[in-house]
């Protein structure tokens, strides 16, 4: 289900995703405050015996920054690069990097209109596209993350972002090639769903 802000509007905002190394593991509780827990417990899958997909198994693309008065959403997309099928459910956490390399303290909302659900992401599917077509890859999955951005006061400069997969510590980096406008360091995160349903 795409979200209404997503409808006909042109990405305004492309990206490099610079994929971490093991060495990148970092706990993001510590610096990121968020109104509900970073990390779940992981519960039972309805997938059966399929592991939680590992951020180290995951490519993660940022397929545009759509804008519309006052507001922004960033549409990203996972693809499974293991070998084997996992699933992945629920929520990411992001921290956001400011110009000078530094985290910048924000508040991250998790958006309780949608539930998380088990989506299942098998291996060798296409690769991740560059903008969302009018029809979702199977097999891959996708969130959004949305922002004001006509701030009168308390304006941030968000130079790339720190994605954690929902039950992992290892983060991917996606780094923007124009900063974003954040107000008051605030967004909004809508839980990982099928990019078909």
């Amino acid at each position: 289900m795409a979200l209404p802000l997503l409808a006909g509007r042109a990405p305004i905002l492309t990206v490099a995703v610079v994929f971490c190394m093991a060495a990148c593991t970092q706990p993001v509780n510590s610096e990121h405050p968020r109104t509900s827990p970073t990390f779940r417990p992981i519960t039972p899958s309805a997938s059966g015996s399929l592991e939680r997909c590992r951020a180290s198994n995951l490519q993660l693309g940022l397929l545009g920054i759509y804008g519309s008065p006052g507001m922004a959403d960033a549409d990203f997309e996972y693809r499974n690069n293991g070998g084997t099928a996992c699933v992945i459910k629920g929520f990411v956490s992001v921290i956001l990097i400011g110009q000078m390399g530094q985290v910048i303290p924000s508040s991250a909302i998790d958006d309780p209109g949608l539930p998380p659900v088990d989506v299942v992401l098998p291996s060798a599917t296409q690769p991740i596209p560059s903008t969302r077509g009018a029809f979702g890859i199977p097999g891959h999955a996708r969130f959004d993350m949305v922002w004001g951005n006509q701030c009168t006061t308390g304006t941030s400069l968000v130079v790339s972002l720190r994605v954690t997969p929902p039950d992992n510590n290892d983060f991917t980096v996606v780094t923007l090639k124009q900063p974003a406008k954040i107000c008051d360091a605030k967004f909004t995160l809508y839980p990982v769903r099928s990019t078909t349903a």
